[in-house]
């Protein structure tokens, strides 16, 4: 099995995290770390994700394998943004922007995006930062 993270287990008993907003959902929790258990094999996305399924549902350390992610450099690589992309959201090709993707759920932590965009803000103090995601 294959697991990048298991934040919505961890944060199940945070009512502030609306993680449970259908029965279902606490069902596919008590199946996922069923099959988790019984796995021979779990690749970990990170150092991170790794630690978490040890310490959280005690699985054996010897089944747990941190594998990072890679990408296809063949196919995914730097490009040269149009200027037409530019114009229709009304960014500017000069200012230096940091992109955040993603919700503004408590566990993900806004208040350190904003504390290091401060600090981002020091060395280029026209950076914008630009959020894009369900709310």
């Amino acid at each position: 099995m294959t697991v990048h993270d298991i934040i919505h287990y961890q944060n199940r008993h945070d009512p502030t995290m609306h993680i449970y907003r259908h029965q279902i959902q606490k069902w596919f929790d008590i199946l996922s770390v069923r099959a988790l258990r019984r796995a021979d094999a779990i690749l970990a996305s990170s150092e991170y994700t790794r630690q978490a399924l040890l310490n959280n549902l005690k699985i054996d350390p010897n089944k747990v394998h941190r594998v990072y992610l890679g990408v296809n450099t063949a196919q995914f690589r730097p490009i040269t943004i149009p200027d037409d992309f530019f114009a229709r959201h009304h960014l500017n090709r000069t200012t230096p922007y940091i992109l955040y993707v993603g919700t503004n759920e408590a566990r993900k932590n806004l208040s350190t995006l904003i504390t290091a965009f401060s600090a981002v803000q020091k060395t280029y103090p026209n950076a914008k930062l630009l959020k894009v995601g369900n709310i």
